[in-house]
């Protein structure tokens, strides 16, 4: 999910008030998603889906990628009652395995392995919008409409 450019998100359709921020709701409706192998979604991730124009009117994504990975797999998966990062499984990944030697760097390590009662769809929906510069050392991820950035440098 490396990016070369940063995501340049607009705020005019971010803004909206009085929307819920549930994505849950949006299950009940008929929304296909494409059935993808490990190899067709990490080619369609490899481009950074933030810096893509909209194509999908449902504002909790910006792509069609993005839902898809949200409906169409995500939304699937049990998230197990422990609700941490999982640092050794990152690790044993050589797409994450800097990342996780950032966080220790950075003292994040032992926060990111407590337990903590997140809410399910927020987790869902960060991993699905999730974009990751190693250059820049930033993250960007949708939460709600809006979205954010942290840097890691």
């Amino acid at each position: 999910m490396t990016s070369s450019s940063s995501p340049s998100p607009s705020s005019s359709d971010e803004d909206i008030e009085g929307v819920e921020d549930d994505v849950t709701d949006l299950m009940g409706l008929d929304l296909p998603s494409r059935q993808r192998t490990a190899e067709s979604y990490a080619n369609a991730r490899a481009v950074n889906q933030l810096n893509m124009p909209r194509d999908i009117n449902i504002l909790y994504f910006k792509t069609k990628v993005q839902k898809d990975a949200y409906f169409g797999h995500l939304v699937k998966k049990n998230l197990f009652k422990h609700q941490n990062i999982d640092l050794a499984y990152m690790r044993s990944h050589t797409v994450m395995s800097a990342l996780v030697d950032r966080f220790e760097v950075m003292g994040l390590a032992n926060f990111l392995q407590h337990r903590c009662d997140w809410n399910e769809t927020v987790i869902r929906r960060f991993y699905a919008t999730l974009e990751i510069n190693m250059v820049e050392e930033k993250i960007w991820w949708k939460t709600g409409k809006r979205t954010y950035y942290a840097t890691f440098s």
